[in-house]
This record gives C-alpha cells, sequence and structure tokens, in this order.
C-alpha cells in the first residue's frame, strides 16, 4: 500500500515526500519504541528511493544527524522550530537542506526572528496552521 502510494507520488512529478510523526512513539503509551518508528522511516526511506523520491525528516529534532543518515533522510522540514528553539539541530544535521514553517497562530514574530536568522540559508515559509487555499479568509503565506 505505502509502496503503490509513493509510486503515484512519483507518477504525479512530486520530488519529495515527508512521512509525519516520526516521533509517535511518544503518544503510543508504550505501545511503540523510538527504535519502532525509525525502523518504518528506514522502509520508507528505502521505498521512497527506489522511486527516485527524497525523503523529510519531520519531527524528533534531537534526532543525531548519523542516524538520520543511517536512516535514509535527505532534508528537514521543521515546523515552529522557532517557537520551540530547535531551529539548530535540524541546520546542524541538513544544513542548508532544511524546509522551516513557522505558523501564523503563533504569531508573525517568530517568523520575522527566523528569517533575520536563517532567511538567507534554508527555505522558510509563514503558513496558517490549516493550510487553507488561496482565497480562503484565514489563509495565509509569506516566505523569506
Amino acid at each position: 500500500m505505502i509502496s503503490a502510494q509513493l509510486r503515484q507520488c512519483a507518477r504525479k512529478g512530486y520530488s519529495a515526500v515527508e512521512p509525519d510523526n516520526l516521533d509517535s512513539f511518544n503518544r503510543s503509551k508504550g505501545l511503540l519504541s523510538r527504535a519502532d518508528n525509525l525502523r518504518l522511516a528506514a522502509r520508507l526511506a528505502r521505498i521512497a528511493h527506489r522511486h527516485r523520491l527524497s525523503i523529510a525528516q519531520k519531527n524528533l529534532a534531537g534526532l543525531p544527524a548519523r542516524i538520520g543518515r543511517r536512516v535514509g533522510f535527505d532534508f528537514a522540514v521543521a515546523e515552529d522550530c522557532q517557537v520551540y528553539d530547535e531551529c539548530w539541530r535540524y541546520t546542524r544535521a541538513f544544513g542548508p537542506h532544511v524546509l522551516e514553517i513557522e505558523y501564523s497562530d503563533e504569531g508573525p514574530a517568530n517568523f520575522r526572528r527566523a528569517c533575520a536568522i536563517r532567511g538567507d540559508r534554508i527555505s522558510l515559509v509563514y503558513r496558517d496552521r490549516d493550510l487553507v487555499a488561496p482565497g480562503h479568509p484565514h489563509y495565509v503565506f509569506r516566505s523569506c
């Protein structure tokens, strides 16, 4: 099933995927371990690469770079990392290969600060958390 979905992403012209919830073990009440999440991520990375898709690490900012490389991550998607003061963890592991997303419900100050600090080195966007479409009254999209 997952392989078919990733193949469809590749056929539709996507260049990358981002499997969310690498930190699901934190909310699983002991049903998953960190190792479980990392094994699943490694399997997804192998399948993604087989379909010539890059794959992003999302969440689990403290994952050591060597483990992220072993899993097969190509870049990171970092949500609210300015808010939680963890952007440096992603840029230390992935250098300029980070997509930082700051959300409008946290206010524009975090986005402005992030742009001043990292906006010339990584991709950085400001979005509404619900990711509504242009034209919707709550639509927000900016980049720096």
